[in-house]
């Protein structure tokens, strides 16, 4: 990614005030301390078919997954810390499988037997950050719900298999 520079990246770690900082405070100071680059990147997302900020954060993931990212780090004196506040796995992690996999594209099963159909048209602000609301349906019992585009792979069929209440479909 010709953006995230090893400069950038230098630069970025260097301003953090903690020696272990998470993906997330990398990305906090990207979008403040780089925002012209950081903007003038998203707008060469927008060509993207899914939302351009998980197309860019799903991008800067993968650069600083990679083993040039962990040795900038490490020359700094610091460490990156894979996991958010909540002890999870960190989401821009999760954002670079699922774009690997293409769980956005309709006609994608995952392996609850949940068939994505596509993104809501028109499109629908979902219940997560920066998400859209995205038709599902069980193969297994019919029933046709909403969820958010980060749900898809993990997501059951909140009638037959006990799978959270899906997002409602029509704006009332």
């Amino acid at each position: 990614m010709k953006y995230l520079t090893d400069e950038i990246i230098e630069r970025a770690i260097s301003l953090q005030p903690e020696i272990v900082f998470d993906s997330h405070t990398i990305y906090s100071t990207l979008m403040t301390d780089f925002a012209r680059d950081y903007v003038r990147q998203l707008y060469e997302c927008l060509e993207y078919d899914h939302d351009p900020f998980v197309k860019l954060h799903t991008d800067i993931a993968k650069r600083m997954a990679s083993k040039d990212f962990g040795h900038i780090v490490r020359k700094h004196g610091r460490k990156r810390m894979s996991l958010n506040c909540r002890g999870k796995e960190d989401e821009c992690q999760v954002w670079e499988r699922i774009e690997d996999k293409g769980t956005t594209r309709a006609g994608f099963i995952n392996p609850n037997q949940q068939k994505n159909l596509g993104k809501r048209q028109p499109p629908l602000e979902g219940t997560d950050n920066y998400q859209y609301v995205y038709v599902m349906n069980c193969t297994k019992c019919g029933l046709i719900y909403g969820t958010n585009g980060s749900d898809i792979h993990l997501r059951k069929c909140p009638n037959c298999q006990g799978g959270e209440p899906g997002i409602p479909l029509s704006i009332n």
